[in-house]
C-alpha cells in the first residue's frame, strides 16, 4: 500500500515542483535589483518553495553593505555567509544558520525579525568581510494573500572599508617626548 501510494504522489510532487521552486539569483555590485515572490508571508514562516528569493554575491574585500526593499508588502531581509545552490525549503531559517540541501553552511549575519511582523524592507552598514554571500528576502507581511505575486525593487549600495592607520610616527614621537620628560625630571631631583 505504501509503495502504491509513493507511486501516485511522486508524478505529482514532479509536476508542481518547478512551479513552487524559489528564485536563486545574483547581483554583482551597487544598483537595483528586480524580483517577485508569490505569496506576502513566506519570510515570517520560514518557507522557501518559490515563497523567498535568494541573492547570491561576493565581495572581494572588507565592505560595508546596505540593502533597501521597495514594494506593496513589507519584506523580511536575511544575510548569509556562503552561496546557496538551490531553494533550500523546509531547510531554511531566517533568524539562524541553515544547512542547503546539497550540504551548504549557510551561516547567519544579519536580518530583519521575523517575529514581528510588517517588520523589514532594509538592511544598513552590514560590515562584511572578503567572501561570499546570500541575501534571503520574502514577505513579511498580514499573511491573507498567499498566491499572489509580489514584484519588488531592491536597492543595493556597498562601500569598501578601510582600515584607519595608526599614527605610528605621532605615537612614537610622544612616547620619546615623554621619555624625555620623565628623565629631565629625574635630574632634577
Amino acid at each position: 500500500m505504501r509503495v502504491l501510494i509513493i507511486s501516485l504522489l511522486l508524478p505529482v510532487l514532479l509536476a508542481i515542483s518547478p512551479l513552487s521552486q524559489a528564485d536563486i539569483l545574483s547581483f554583482s555590485g551597487d544598483g537595483d535589483y528586480n524580483g517577485s515572490v508569490t505569496g506576502d508571508d513566506g519570510w515570517r514562516f520560514n518557507q522557501g518553495f518559490g515563497e523567498m528569493d535568494f541573492w547570491n554575491f561576493t565581495v572581494a574585500e572588507e565592505t560595508s553593505l546596505s540593502v533597501n526593499i521597495f514594494s506593496d508588502i513589507v519584506f523580511g531581509v536575511g544575510l548569509y555567509s556562503g552561496e546557496l545552490q538551490t531553494d533550500p525549503g523546509f531547510m531554511f531559517s531566517n533568524a539562524g544558520d541553515f544547512s542547503g540541501l546539497f550540504g551548504e553552511s549557510m551561516s547567519y549575519v544579519a536580518g530583519t525579525d521575523p517575529f514581528t511582523p510588517f517588520s523589514g524592507n532594509s538592511l544598513t552598514n552590514i560590515i562584511l568581510s572578503a567572501g561570499s554571500y546570500t541575501l534571503a528576502l520574502g514577505g513579511n507581511d498580514a499573511g491573507f494573500d498567499m498566491f499572489s505575486d509580489f514584484s519588488y525593487m531592491m536597492n543595493i549600495s556597498t562601500q569598501a572599508t578601510t582600515a584607519v592607520p595608526e599614527p605610528a610616527m605621532g605615537g612614537l614621537f610622544a612616547l620619546a617626548l615623554s621619555l624625555l620628560l620623565i628623565q629631565r625630571k629625574r635630574l632634577l631631583n
